[in-house]
């Protein structure tokens, strides 16, 4: 009788250990996902301003209480655009910009066809999520065509890998914008973030 005890007791701490990470995985993917809205515009400054309302994917991202940047995809003729206007770029490889900084680089239509397909999935499975701190970096995505905006506050690689993952992309875009390097890793980096959302 002991060890059937025994071995009920085992089957329980394995099925309440499973049920608790099972739980745990739950909360993780929902923090790890646009929260709906996201503004990308209200700019005092015209240059922004005009990116925030023509881009058909639009990317507003920076510290609390500054700037950032702005940078967006606008056709130009046959072709697609990276145009963009900021003070800086994040990244130990990023340019220091301690004015602001604008930008205009043409890019292939696989590229912007695969930043719309991103956003599209990404805007798609925004949900409720914890709200935002005092201090930290703030991105907000819009899709033009949709009509629809996301955010994420302060994405960290642990908790929110997608997030974080699609937050290096967006200053990845704008570092793109301002250098024009790095347009075929960043596909590849667009592409591989859509295969998991």
């Amino acid at each position: 009788m002991t060890i059937t005890r025994a071995i009920a007791a085992l089957i329980l701490v394995i099925a309440i250990v499973w049920a608790i990470a099972q739980l745990s995985r739950l909360n993780s993917d929902s923090r790890d996902r646009l929260s709906p809205g996201g503004d990308v515009s209200g700019y005092q400054d015209e240059e922004r301003e005009n990116i925030a309302r023509h881009a058909e994917i639009v990317v507003r991202a920076g510290p609390t209480f500054a700037p950032g940047y702005v940078v967006g995809m606008m056709r130009e003729g046959d072709g697609w655009k990276l145009v963009g206007r900021g003070n800086r770029a994040k990244g130990p490889e990023g340019p220091n910009l301690p004015q602001e900084t604008s930008c205009s680089r043409p890019i292939g239509e696989t590229l912007s066809r695969n930043s719309m397909a991103l956003w599209s999935k990404a805007l798609a499975a925004a949900g409720k999520t914890e709200g935002i701190g005092l201090d930290g970096e703030f991105f907000s995505f819009y899709l033009k065509s949709r009509n629809v905006g996301g955010s994420t506050w302060s994405p960290d690689a642990r908790n929110q890998p997608r997030m974080y993952r699609l937050a290096q992309i967006a200053d990845g875009l704008f570092e793109a914008c301002l250098t024009g390097k790095d347009l075929d890793a960043l596909n590849s980096q667009i592409s591989e973030l859509s295969a998991m959302l």
